[in-house]
């Protein structure tokens, strides 16, 4: 019996807010600490590489020695303005994806203990549906998580003097949130399902480059194309999975990070 494969897509973008590239350290220093013990990952990130605080952050884990077995890293770099509309990653690494899941995720997400292995084992059970999480522990307050990329902005490393030190979160600071729908950071499908599908393929609209980041009002519309085509929603019960929240967000600032008015 092969070991199966789940494909996780995220788009990291700190050009205007660094704190996105210390998500990205959260995530993947979760993947280094508690590795799924019953599957492989295949980490998809889709980036700019003109990004400099993505890029630097994303090369420590890349040459990382102590990255699992069990871990891949694939990096995509976009031309910005494909960057800053996130179905355009998505449906391109959907459509070329070779995994048996995949998961299009989001940078502010953190995985415990068996997170990722309860996801596989529904998903593999449920080829033909969506899956998502129907809890997940978030950020108490938008102060708290700012304090954890803070901690991240502290712990400094040069390059070239040694390994990057991981991050672990404060579990205490984290609460339990409902989920009532397959948001856009929380879409689970088959790999199959995926590369017959992409992501919204049939709404041009949403594969226009911009200059700056868009809406993701697509994921909607991916929830609504999945239904029409028998692929309907399943909630699923998920251990340690957290969401670090944070008062400053792309979507909402300009090029220069300053509030869109």
């Amino acid at each position: 019996m092969t070991t199966p494969t789940l494909q996780f897509i995220v788009h990291c973008w700190a050009g205007q807010l660094d704190q996105y590239a210390h998500f990205l350290r959260y995530q993947l220093s979760s993947l280094w600490l508690y590795p799924p013990e019953t599957c492989l990952i295949s980490y998809s990130l889709c980036y700019d590489h003109e990004d400099t605080t993505t890029a630097r952050m994303w090369r420590a884990f890349l040459k990382d020695s102590r990255r699992p077995a069990c871990v891949g890293l694939h990096g995509d770099s976009f031309d910005r303005r494909h960057l800053m509309r996130r179905a355009i990653g998505r449906h391109l690494c959907a459509k070329d994806n070779c995994a048996d899941i995949v998961w299009f995720g989001g940078v502010d997400y953190v995985f415990g203990p068996g997170c990722i292995d309860t996801i596989v084992q529904a998903a593999s059970k449920n080829p033909q549906r969506i899956i998502y999480p129907c809890i997940v522990r978030a950020s108490k307050t938008h102060d708290i998580g700012d304090r954890a990329v803070q901690r991240s902005r502290e712990s400094t490393w040069a390059p070239d003097a040694g390994e990057m030190p991981l991050l672990d979160i404060d579990r205490r600071e984290f609460g339990l949130q409902r989920i009532k729908r397959p948001i856009g950071c929380l879409q689970i499908v088959s790999g199959d399902v995926a590369r017959e599908h992409g992501y919204v393929p049939h709404a041009p609209k949403y594969h226009k480059p911009a200059n700056c980041w868009q809406r993701t009002y697509e994921d909607a519309e991916h929830r609504k194309y999945l239904k029409q085509h028998g692929i309907r929603p399943l909630a699923i019960r998920v251990p340690h999975l957290y969401r670090l929240r944070h008062s400053k967000q792309g979507r909402f600032v300009n090029d220069q990070g300053e509030p869109l008015k």
